[in-house]
């Protein structure tokens, strides 16, 4: 390792990736061959969320050292930070079939199953590296993490007192602990955690996360709904989505049944109603609990731009629906408009609360511009209602459709 390579892992050691990446990228310019130097670049930006370039990067590495086991590694690991961790397995295999007794090719191919929701795997490969390093950071706070989504917590409890044992100031080790406390219903413990690892690591995403979310779970509405998450996120994606599309074809043989035997709508409208309260609650409750952050002293500062934003624009579109309420109910001649401009802000509210809930630029824009055109739509179906004292008119219509199937569109065939 060279003075420059050298001095590189040191910028990286201290969350300095931009600087470290200059280092790099001129001691390439002289050995562009040097394996550790691309390692280190790959590593660097994917620090910097220039996870397109470090697979290149990692890629490049590969090809220039197909025998080298480190180099399928260091893909893996790129290809994970992009997001891809059903690709990450290939090369994460490879480093493990080229060196079987290095721990952090293990780590890897665990991870990459954790992401796919594979949790007998993602268990079994951290075993694998904890047979070769007890005390292998990494394979630690995933067998943690696990065990906790098996619900197995007493011996998640025993994970994660051994991560603290063995690096005290490790702020994954942290914020990892904050998430199994989260599991248990235990917010309290969660944010001290969660605390902790931001003290160490300021800029720990996974850490401000999961403070997010602790703090909002002193809300008990919201504790439940945090259950229900945590149920779905153990289920693998295909199931997750088998699920939802499962629910809502139970709720339409249900409402078929109630209009084909009237005298069973006592118990199919209640559940009917239950159900789209249920699903109402789900696509908003998110953003509505940021907005109660943002009155907080602590919670206004973990919250990102995006999600103040979410919860800004929510919190609008909440103020129409009720002053839309008010003026149906106690203006004169308003009732048309008044009811329009409520059902304008209820329904408003399920695209402005995930359009920004994606990290990838055409999935965004798509929810963006699909949201802006559901506004011009209810602004239009609005104002005809004040001015012509029709409440289901065309614009109107056109709107409640698409406010509805908005959710559906994006869940089901808009992928992140």
């Amino acid at each position: 390792m060279t003075d420059r390579t050298r001095h590189a892992l040191l910028l990286l050691h201290h969350h300095r990736p931009a600087e470290a990446e200059r280092e790099l990228r001129a001691h390439l310019a002289e050995h562009p061959h040097d394996g550790t130097a691309l390692a280190l670049l790959s590593s660097a930006q994917s620090a910097q969320g220039a996870h397109a370039e470090a697979v290149a990067t990692a890629h490049a590495l590969a090809a220039m050292a197909p025998e080298d086991a480190g180099a399928h590694f260091h893909l893996a690991k790129a290809l994970l930070g992009k997001g891809e961790p059903r690709a990450a397995l290939v090369p994460g295999r490879e480093a493990v079939r080229l060196d079987p007794d290095d721990a952090d090719h293990h780590m890897v191919v665990a991870l990459a199953h954790h992401h796919l929701h594979e949790h007998a795997a993602a268990l079994q490969a951290a075993e694998r590296g904890l047979a070769l390093d007890p005390e292998h950071l990494g394979c630690l706070n995933i067998r943690s993490s696990e065990l906790a989504a098996q619900r197995r917590f007493a011996e998640a409890d025993e994970v994660t007192a051994k991560l603290l044992q063995v690096d005290p100031e490790n702020a994954h080790s942290h914020a990892n602990t904050g998430w199994t406390r989260l599991r248990q219903g235990d917010h309290a413990g969660a944010m001290h955690h969660f605390r902790e690892a931001l003290r160490r690591e300021p800029g720990m995403e996974h850490a401000r996360l999961g403070m997010v979310e602790a703090l909002k779970a002193r809300y008990w509405p919201y504790r439940q709904w945090l259950r229900y998450v945590f149920w779905v996120g153990n289920l693998k994606p295909g199931m997750q989505t088998a699920f939802i599309i499962g629910i809502w074809v139970l709720m339409r043989v249900l409402g078929n049944l109630g209009e084909q035997v009237p005298s069973l709508r006592l118990v199919t409208l209640p559940l009917l109603v239950l159900y789209m309260l249920f699903a109402f609650s789900t696509w908003v409750i998110a953003p509505l609990t940021n907005l109660l952050l943002r009155l907080h002293p602590f919670g206004r500062l973990v919250l990102d731009r995006d999600e103040r934003t979410t919860s800004g624009l929510t919190g609008v579109a909440l103020s129409l629906s009720v002053v839309g309420g008010i003026a149906a109910l106690f203006v004169t001649g308003w009732a048309a408009g008044g009811l329009a401009l409520a059902l304008f802000g209820l329904l408003m509210m399920v695209p402005m609360a995930s359009m920004l809930s994606s990290e990838r630029p055409n999935v965004r824009r798509f929810r963006v511009g699909f949201a802006g055109l559901l506004a011009l739509l209810g602004v239009a179906g609005v104002s005809i209602a004040f001015l012509d004292d029709v409440l289901f008119n065309g614009p109107m219509a056109a709107f409640g459709i698409g406010a509805i199937a908005y959710q559906w569109i994006t869940a089901l065939f808009v992928r992140d």
